[in-house]
């Protein structure tokens, strides 16, 4: 059995700042002082690599249609009738006339 090595600097000292990937088939080992950034201690529970971590998150497209779907879920159906009716120009009501800009002096 061999002695896991940072995948960064290559040293296999410093055991207890040493972790190892809790990741699927992954035997990637990195001191907390290698990560980037720098970790202060050894987190509890699970730590995976990059790699992994870059593995887990979901790809751009996902991401996309993910937030596709939320807007259609936030957004109502609207029905044709939900537009009103076309009214033609002259029987439209006038709109109110604009004030003339203010020149100044």
């Amino acid at each position: 059995r061999h002695e896991p090595v940072c995948c960064t600097c290559g040293r296999d000292d410093g055991d207890e700042s040493l972790l190892l990937c809790d990741g699927l088939k992954c035997s990637v080992a990195q001191h907390t002082f290698c990560c980037s950034p720098p970790l202060a201690s050894v987190p509890s529970g699970k730590w995976l690599c990059d790699a992994c971590q870059l593995k887990r998150m979901p790809s751009f497209r996902e991401q996309l249609a993910q937030a596709l779907e939320a807007s259609r879920a936030e957004e109502p159906e609207l029905a044709l009738e939900d537009y009103g009716r076309r009214v033609p120009l002259d029987q439209r009501p006038p709109k109110p006339p604009r004030d003339p800009p203010a020149w100044s002096q």
